[in-house]
């Protein structure tokens, strides 16, 4: 199992972390790293840490979604494994998305956001409304996640959601396919099967750390 390093460059308002490090190293989105901080003498587990936002090419850094617990400060350098798990998977000719974010800031899937924005596609965030405080794409439309059921069955054409375990098998029918990221602890990032992440999707077992966090269903 491949371990290196990571520095920390900034943090902003939001908690996201911005990392240095080599672009072959940066996740999928979706994808996730397990990061620890040395000079935290009270982080005993790595935390994983998502993207939150599609990296520069010129820059070897990306921006990263607050982590728990809290990974440190800049000039910080962090111990990280990874890319691991199973990342979004976003089919051809996308044109309109539905995101439901509703517990949680939703950068975990601004990086999809911006991508079907930038290739002349719509999308539609299903999230609090905290999330109009946020700095989020301007041509982002924001709706109540009351109306994710509704825009799945008259308008969009993939969904993606990130949600805790107890609220992935609450989620509506789709009539359309989708992916869901699995909000849970990975605390062993599938080293040791340690269990703490099992999940039942469909009357089948699954380990979110090793066959998610991303699964897809409808």
């Amino acid at each position: 199992m491949t371990f290196w390093e990571g520095r920390i460059v900034a943090r902003d308002i939001y908690g996201r972390l911005q990392l240095a490090c080599p672009p072959e190293r940066i996740p999928a989105p979706g994808q996730y790293l397990l990061a620890w901080n040395p000079r935290d003498a009270e982080a005993l587990l790595a935390a994983p840490v998502f993207l939150a936002d599609l990296p520069t090419p010129e820059e070897e850094t990306a921006w990263f979604a607050p982590a728990v617990p809290y990974t440190g400060n800049p000039g910080d350098t962090l111990r990280l494994r990874g890319p691991l798990g199973n990342g979004f998977h976003l089919p051809a000719g996308v044109r309109r998305l539905a995101a439901l974010v509703p517990h949680r800031p939703p950068w975990r899937v601004l990086p999809l956001i911006r991508r079907v924005l930038q290739e002349g596609g719509e999308v539609v965030l299903f999230s609090g409304p905290e999330a109009a405080d946020l700095p989020l794409p301007a041509a982002l439309e924001i709706l109540p996640p009351a109306a994710f059921s509704e825009t799945l069955r008259t308008w969009a054409d993939y969904w993606v959601a990130d949600l805790p375990p107890e609220d992935v098998a609450a989620l509506p029918s789709a009539p359309l396919p989708g992916a869901v990221l699995v909000d849970t602890p990975m605390p062993c990032g599938g080293l040791t099967d340690c269990g703490v992440c099992a999940l039942t999707l469909g009357g089948k077992s699954i380990l979110v750390c090793k066959q998610g966090p991303v699964v897809r269903g409808r």
